[in-house]
């Protein structure tokens, strides 16, 4: 069966002071299936929520230093108001840069959390609203 999927690129920063020191970023975004699947990348500024609207998924990246940190990214969440949030790019046991975080920040600033016994969610229009903590092996 064919799917029509749409991708929108929209070009951000790496950093807050305009990509000066880690360049350019790409957020994209995904229409399939009457949802919309937000990839920030490695966002490191504040971003003009409004072009985010009606965001399904939501995967964010949390851990500081390198892109937005826990606190920035739970600012971002309450704005766009996704129905899925995932967040990326923090440091577990096994993995990450020691000068990044890990969830434990996030999951103490975040809602409606549920945890996976997986490294895999699949998700449709009646998933229902949560915060995603999947489990990274």
């Amino acid at each position: 069966r064919d799917k029509d999927i749409k991708m929108t690129q929209i070009h951000s920063f790496h950093d807050d002071k305009q990509g000066s020191l880690r360049g350019n970023n790409i957020i994209h975004v995904i229409e399939l299936e009457d949802m919309k699947v937000v990839h920030l990348g490695d966002l490191g500024c504040d971003i003009d929520e409004e072009i985010l609207n009606d965001c399904d998924v939501l995967m964010i990246p949390i851990g500081g230093h390198y892109t937005i940190d826990a606190k920035m990214a739970k600012n971002l969440v309450d704005k766009i108001k996704p129905r899925i949030v995932i967040p990326m790019h923090y440091r577990g046991d096994t993995f990450g840069y020691e000068e990044i975080s890990t969830l434990d920040e996030f999951k103490t600033l975040a809602s409606d959390i549920i945890e996976y016994n997986s490294n895999v969610i699949e998700v449709d229009k009646n998933t229902k609203k949560q915060t995603v903590m999947l489990k990274i092996s």
